[in-house]
């Protein structure tokens, strides 16, 4: 029976396989040799890969390796540990179970690790409180890149470090960042370069303020993957015997000062930062100290956004220069290309004052137009507000239920402004005013995904990336869905730093507390806690849950062709804009329309897959969870980092 079914044809045994669950060809393997070798043939795991896992990471680079034709690069893949290894990861996926769990043992030193403090703020309902902002973890994380770094704890041959930690393999490297001396305040990895904040633990006393001061720094690595090994694909052994590997690189780039005339450490003043691969912007929020009213007589903070171009390496140390004796090179290294404080937020509408609602900074993933040499995108500056908001910097004019909003600054000139905003609605009618497409997006198969673009009709994402001066204001409105129909690169609004989705109340009255996007593998994962029902409940049940699987692997869909639906059509959910297939929005009324006909509502396209009761506090001591479709990555009630791994 093995012989005659391994020997038939491979067209016609693919088509029988392909039949089955990709767990159950799996089992199969363990039948006989003869359909051990059958099963594990490159042409048929490369078919079933296609077949099964066509939005995962390994699915995609096959897909690229395919498409370039690069014989020598598939000839090397070990295909069938690839659709083994897939197959493992969507079993424990769709069952929200992870394959191993990692617990990584973190530095807790209170006087070298002392993050900047969140604002004064909670959620407050029926006399019972919540966080509304924690405060960012000691260590970060590149999921896509697959690399941790955190600081280790003091062992009898190491003294307390930062080491880099590789996910899939466990390998750690050294950061050659010395703690001696230091105060830790944020560390970040994003776009290949590590940035880690920090000030000298000896503080100076400027002459008519009160108060102690630091010398804040930002010092930048560059950290690349170095061997002959991508780490996606696993790798037959060369002839010689030798099985390809892979390392981590850790370079210094760069350093300079964040805030010439200095921060305390303290629970008062604040800042908050984001970078990419060639800008750095940082907004500092300062209490005012002066003990003269003649000298500054309002109480409102002083404030100030400042973006540096870090795109060219230098090796001066500002930190090694405290008295200023050695000379920067002006023409190298990092250099300030704006600076706003004051009156210039207030004309960008960004200003906090003594009610601040700021969240988070970001910056535009490309900010450099190569082709004319100079800066390009936005800075945004992401607020919230909530109608349980309560403490020292909550709004005194609370929104009806929810507030989300994003203004985007150009790096550069005066124009235009971006501005996006979701407003919730009232207690009686909590449903957010603008839904995530996510739940469409993610169940399109890969193959269409390319000529997608993922908006809701009232969402647009986009922005001024040349820093053009217009003057002007683009807003989530017909006129915007026209500024991005120029703009390809606008693609992936689901993850896009400009929009404002009303994500806290999706799923109300559970309040999201954080999520995983993995948009190319179309995997969520969410983190959302039962705050209001704890109100009416004495045993509420927090919950992290998994959307874009099931417990027979991915989700897909394929689109059908293009009908009509009454009510729904493009111009209806679009007006103003062209009608024509090539428009980057045509295909948007064609999904709903599928969905409607053939699911009957959008809701069922989705698969939430819940982990135990037990998880939450294991994973979600610091309010966020990060990771991608191989893990997901918390931090546990010691401090230490929880990696699970599917």
């Amino acid at each position: 029976m093995d012989i005659a079914l391994a020997n038939l044809p491979y067209y016609i045994f693919s088509d029988i396989i392909l039949y089955l669950p990709p767990i159950q060809v799996l089992r199969c393997r363990r039948i006989s040799r003869i359909i051990h070798e059958a099963l594990t043939r490159d042409e048929l795991c490369i078919t079933l890969i296609l077949k099964h896992f066509p939005r995962a990471l390994e699915g995609r680079r096959l897909r690229q390796l395919l498409e370039a034709d690069e014989a020598e690069s598939l000839d090397r893949g070990d295909w069938a540990v690839a659709f083994a290894r897939l197959t493992r990861r969507y079993h424990h996926l769709g069952r929200a179970e992870p394959w191993k769990k990692i617990k990584v043992p973190v530095l807790r030193d209170a006087k070298l690790l002392q993050g900047v403090a969140t604002w004064n703020r909670l959620l407050s309902l029926a006399n019972r409180n919540t966080l509304f902002h924690y405060q960012d973890p000691v260590w970060t994380v590149a999921p896509t890149e697959g690399l941790l770094v955190y600081p280790a704890p003091k062992t009898d041959h190491s003294k307390p470090e930062y080491r880099a930690r590789d996910l899939a393999t466990g390998v750690e490297v050294r950061v050659p960042f010395g703690l001696k001396g230091k105060i830790v305040r944020r560390l970040r990895i994003s776009h290949g370069i590590l940035a880690i904040e920090w000030c000298l633990n000896t503080p100076r006393k400027p002459v008519g303020v009160t108060g102690e001061f630091h010398n804040h720094y930002a010092t930048f690595y560059d950290v690349r993957r170095t061997g002959s090994w991508d780490g996606i694909i696993p790798q037959r052994p060369a002839l010689d015997g030798t099985t390809p590997t892979y390392t981590w690189k850790i370079k210094f780039r760069c350093e300079f000062l964040i805030y010439p005339f200095g921060l305390p450490v303290n629970s008062v003043d604040r800042f908050f930062s984001a970078h990419n691969a060639t800008h750095y912007a940082v907004y500092t929020w300062q209490a005012t100290r002066f003990p003269h009213p003649t000298l500054n007589n309002t109480a409102e903070p002083i404030e100030r956004l400042t973006i540096w171009e870090i795109g060219a390496p230098s090796k001066y140390r500002p930190s090694d220069n405290v008295f200023g004796i050695a000379r920067q090179d002006a023409t190298v290294g990092p250099r300030i290309i704006r600076s706003l404080a004051g009156s210039q937020l207030e004309a960008w509408s960004v200003l906090q004052g003594t009610r601040p609602s700021l969240r988070t900074l970001a910056l535009d993933d490309c900010t450099w137009d190569a082709s004319r040499s100079t800066a390009c995108g936005h800075v945004f500056f992401s607020e919230e507000e909530h109608r349980w908001s309560s403490g020292g910097h909550s709004s005194e004019r609370l929104p009806r239920f929810h507030l989300v909003k994003t203004t985007g600054i150009p790096l550069i000139g005066e124009g235009p402004r971006w501005v996006d905003e979701c407003r919730g609605g009232t207690e009686a009618n909590i449903q957010p005013s603008r839904r995530s497409r996510w739940r469409i997006h993610a169940t399109e198969t890969y193959e269409e995904e390319d000529s997608d673009y993922e908006d809701d009709g009232e969402n647009a994402a986009g922005g001024n990336r040349d820093g053009s001066s217009s003057g002007t204001t683009v807003t989530n409105t017909t006129a915007a869905n026209s500024f991005l129909e120029t703009r390809p690169w606008a693609r992936h609004a689901e993850t896009w730093p400009g929009r404002a989705p009303c994500w806290r109340h999706i799923e109300f009255p559970y309040l999201t507390m954080s999520e995983v996007l993995d948009i190319p593998a179309g995997i969520r994962i969410v983190a959302r806690n039962c705050f209001m029902l704890a109100v009416i409940s004495s045993f509420p049940m927090d919950k992290i849950y998994i959307q874009g699987v099931n417990k027979e692997g991915p989700i897909h869909r394929k689109r059908r062709r293009k009908r009509n639906v009454k009510g729904l059509s493009e111009g209806s959910r679009h007006s103003g804009s062209s009608s024509s297939s090539n428009s980057p929005f045509s295909h948007q009324s064609d999904q709903l329309a599928d969905v409607m006909q053939s699911q009957g509502r959008e809701e069922v396209l989705q698969t939430d897959v819940p982990f135990g009761v037990k998880m939450w506090p294991q994973i979600m001591c610091r309010g966020s969870i990060f990771g991608d479709e191989r893990w997901l990555l918390g931090e546990t009630p010691r401090g230490d980092v929880l990696i699970l791994v599917f």
